[in-house]
């Protein structure tokens, strides 16, 4: 549902408009609520068509047919006015996803269920029939998912049979996908309309396709009048019948007892099965509801089972799992910014493959973002055989070639299709045509012809030595980015280790080019060429890193590299190889500035660079990396250390997580007074979600020592705060008055009091709206710039606040602060109830904000679907 628009009306008769839920040829369709509370639906019709007397004579005369109709079989009109400027009908509001949404969601309906919706809808078109009325817009769209069978909503563009045609030049009423040959050549239309276009929906709901392709309007009329419908994939018992629905000829096509008579009813002694799909406002939302009134109108996700679809068998195994997969895309796919909609998208369809690497393709194509479902599909083909990969990768190729690619993630998609299929990336960067200096096409295209060399050595040794003269000549080529000098280093290196498995010789030289490069950089910068370099060249040449490395001036640099090195090595690969040379730096990188003393051996390495290089070694040699950080001897930076490696293997291995957050706690202790308050921080803020009984401890001992050295910044208060709220919240409360009164604040300070707030409001959720509403209160007076307030967006259920104080603020606070009241309230429902999440951050008006929400629950909720 999204929200008003400064030009809708607030309120229709006796009914207060909450939200938009959509809109067709006549008008505009509107979330109401009756004067008793009861959720409705408004459609309120356009003014072309209202100022039309004729036009207003048959609405008339529709209303008064369809109020006979029944709520058995559509969504009842329960009021209307077809006197008012504009005219209005007012229909009871029908809980439940539609069509559209629960195919987009759990994918194809099984045959049985199929037959239960066709029986369902024909049995209600027969209803609508009876009364005069033809529905003329019969779409998956215009039928709601109810508990008690399938719904028809939207009779705003049916007709009378006796009234006359609609008088407005070039109107064209319904939607070309579902529209019958005779509706689109402008012909009189009968019952027969609604037969062509239930046979169309049941096509949508056997394939999750219309039955004559996509395109434009004018395309598709062509093909509905021309072209035999595409019932491929339609179950072939249901093959004849459906054709039959689709014949261009309407005395060809069934009647409606026909349909009733070979299409059984639901057996109904059956016992039901939950259905998974979240139900929905009408038409798939794009907003949240405006209030808290509105939320409650508004169904909420895992509500009642669709019980039509589950007599049918249900829509599959694992379809819970998949319903959260389709949100979960379809909030990733909702990011504006392109780079970061990428990352959403592309962490998604990395959980769904990992989840069921089988499967997963066919959720993926649920994307309608064609860049992002052609990533989607190379992350599933880069797991696939060798013949699945192969069509996959053909079919990203095609969705790619459609679109223009953004500058920005050209280089993002082209790596995918390196990974799987070289040729076709050359392909892509062909199509790529001139872009800027910093759109790294001539380097991509020398690492695709390295990598299409690397495939053709086995097969094809002549055709291999073809493409490495190719790709060098292209690496040579590759021109000088003037804003950045790092890059051409790094891109040469990068060309080299793709190369090193082909031609070990020709990936020397490129190496020593790039090497050679960096050297070339200005003073400030040559130490991060090298760095590039060496990082690019690691997972083929190891040995050839460490010598680049060696070349570093700088000692925090040379670690960098080795810690850099280490955290992007491959799961599969030995990691010995690049630790050992990696311990070897720490035996040089001497913080005094001398290097490679006689007696360096003899002397322990910094204890930040032992912990850098341990952090690096925490996911691809974990017992190594503890050896090294158990070596640090200031307690404190061993407290750090610990800390960050279990947050690189929380997800993959809680338990060694919550062992080294026991190890980083006991660090603490041994901390000196000055730095014993902050590393307990650090471990109670690591241990949140990872080890919540260490993090309870860390905060009851902050919380017995809060007194803070005069003239502590106001951020590193608000921080203390939000740690020991678990153990203290009162004294949390206090800190924040610190941090808060009297004193300037900035941006960053502002994060950290608002984070500090919202920890407080949780902790107190149980208390009622008396106690948390004051706080959200300052929580949002305090409220930093969206910037800021993206560091902390996180959906991992730490964030919950009262939901009824919320719900008060939403209704009633619509100043300052309201894109992070919204944040919270999103943040808070992500758990427990995803499809209000989705809704609430759809209204945050900063889209850096919304963005950051949205790509942290398309996230929560891949996360929660494997």
């Amino acid at each position: 549902m999204e929200p008003l628009r400064a030009d809708d009306p607030r309120q229709v008769g006796h009914y207060a408009l909450l939200g938009r839920l959509g809109g067709g040829g006549m008008g505009q369709v509107f979330l109401g609520r009756s004067r008793g509370g009861r959720p409705v639906a408004v459609k309120v019709i356009r003014s072309e068509f209202a100022d039309d007397a004729e036009f207003r004579r048959r609405f008339s005369i529709e209303v008064e047919a369809a109020r006979r109709v029944g709520g058995f079989y559509t969504a009842q009109v329960v009021d209307a006015d077809p006197d008012a400027n504009p005219p209005w009908l007012v229909t009871a509001y029908v809980a439940g996803p539609s069509l559209h949404t629960a195919v987009t969601a759990d994918g194809p309906l099984p045959e049985a269920a199929l037959r239960v919706l066709g029986a369902g809808l024909a049995e209600g078109l027969t209803a609508v029939h009876g009364c005069g009325l033809v529905h003329r817009d019969l779409k998956p769209a215009n039928v709601i998912m109810a508990d008690d069978g399938p719904r028809l909503i939207d009779f705003g563009i049916s007709r009378a049979l006796d009234a006359t045609t609609a008088t407005v030049s070039g109107a064209v009423i319904g939607t070309p996908a579902f529209m019958a040959p005779e509706q689109v050549l402008g012909r009189d239309i009968g019952p027969a309309a609604d037969v062509f276009a239930l046979g169309a929906v049941l096509v949508f709901a056997a394939t999750g396709r219309g039955p004559f392709g996509t395109g434009g309007a004018h395309t598709l009329m062509f093909r509905v009048v021309n072209d035999e419908p595409d019932l491929t994939d339609v179950p072939k018992s249901l093959t004849d019948l459906i054709s039959a629905c689709l014949a261009k000829d309407p005395t060809a096509r069934p009647t409606l007892t026909e349909l009733l008579d070979t299409l059984p009813p639901p057996d109904l002694t059956a016992p039901p099965e939950p259905s998974p799909t979240a139900s929905e406002p009408h038409e798939p939302p794009s907003a949240a509801p405006p209030d808290a009134a509105a939320l409650g109108a508004a169904p909420q996700a895992d509500a009642a089972p669709v019980d039509f679809v589950a007599a049918g068998g249900g829509a599959g195994d694992g379809s819970v799992r998949w319903a959260g997969v389709a949100r979960a895309l379809r909030v990733g796919e909702a990011v504006s910014a392109a780079e970061a909609r990428w990352e959403a998208v592309v962490g998604v369809a990395e959980a769904v493959v990992a989840a069921d690497p089988g499967r997963a393709e066919e959720h993926l194509r649920g994307l309608g973002w064609p860049v992002g479902r052609a990533a989607a599909l190379l992350v599933a083909a880069e797991t696939a055989g060798a013949d699945r990969a192969r069509r996959l990768a053909a079919e990203a190729e095609g969705l790619a070639a459609t679109v223009r690619v953004e500058d920005e993630l050209l280089e993002p998609l082209a790596d995918r299709f390196i990974a799987v299929d070289p040729e076709r990336a050359l392909r892509l960067l062909d199509r790529a045509g001139p872009r800027p200096v910093d759109v790294p096409v001539a380097a991509l295209r020398a690492r695709a012809l390295a990598a299409a060399a690397v495939r053709a050595a086995t097969a094809d040794r002549a055709r291999a030595d073809v493409l490495m003269r190719q790709a060098v000549s292209a690496a040579v080529a590759i021109p000088v980015d003037p804003a950045y000098a790092p890059a051409r280093p790094s891109q040469l290196a990068e060309v080299a280790a793709t190369a090193h498995a082909a031609d070990p010789a020709r990936a020397g030289y490129l190496a020593d080019l790039a090497e050679q490069a960096a050297l070339r950089a200005r003073r400030p910068e040559r130490d991060r060429a090298l760095l590039w370099t060496a990082v690019a060249l690691a997972p083929a040449d190891p040995v050839r890193a460490e010598q680049v490395i060696g070349r570093i001036s700088d000692p925090d640099v040379r670690v960098d590299a080795w810690r850099t090195i280490l955290a992007a090595a491959e799961d599969g690969t030995d990691p010995r190889p690049l630790l050992d040379a990696a311990e070897r730096c720490l035996a040089h990188a001497d913080p005094s500035g001398a290097r490679r003393r006689r007696d360096a051996a003899a002397r322990p390495p910094a204890p930040g660079h032992l912990r850098d290089i341990a952090v690096g070694a925490a996911r691809c040699a974990p017992d190594r990396a503890e050896s090294l950080a158990a070596r640090i001897t200031e307690p404190h930076t061993r407290c750090k250390a610990f800390t960050e490696m279990a947050a690189e293997v929380a997800a993959a291995d809680p338990a060694r997580a919550a062992r080294w957050l026991d190890a980083a706690y006991q660090a603490a202790f041994a901390a000196p007074p000055q730095h014993a308050g902050d590393a307990l921080i650090d471990v109670a803020e690591a241990a949140a979600t990872a080890a919540p009984d260490i993090a309870r401890h860390a905060a009851h001992l902050i919380a017995a020592h809060p007194h803070e050295p005069a003239g502590t910044p106001a951020w590193k208060l608000a921080r203390r705060a939000a740690v020991i709220v678990p153990a203290d919240p009162d004294r949390a409360l206090h800190l924040v008055d610190l941090a808060a009164v009297g004193r300037p604040m900035d941006d960053f300070d502002r994060a950290y009091v608002f984070k500090a707030l919202a920890a407080v409001a949780t902790a107190r959720a149980g208390t009622g709206p008396d106690w948390t509403v004051p706080v959200l209160h300052r929580a949002l007076s305090a409220a930093p710039s969206a910037a800021w307030s993206e560091l902390f967006v996180a959906a991992d259920g730490t964030v919950a606040p009262d939901r009824a104080a919320l719900d008060l603020l939403l209704r009633d606070h619509h100043g300052p602060g309201r894109d992070h009241l919204l944040l919270l309230a999103a943040l808070a429902s992500a758990a427990d109830d995803p499809e209000r999440a989705e809704h609430l951050a759809r209204w945050i008006t900063d889209a850096p904000l919304r963005d950051a929400v949205f790509a942290a629950l398309a996230e929560a909720f891949a996360e929660r679907a494997r």
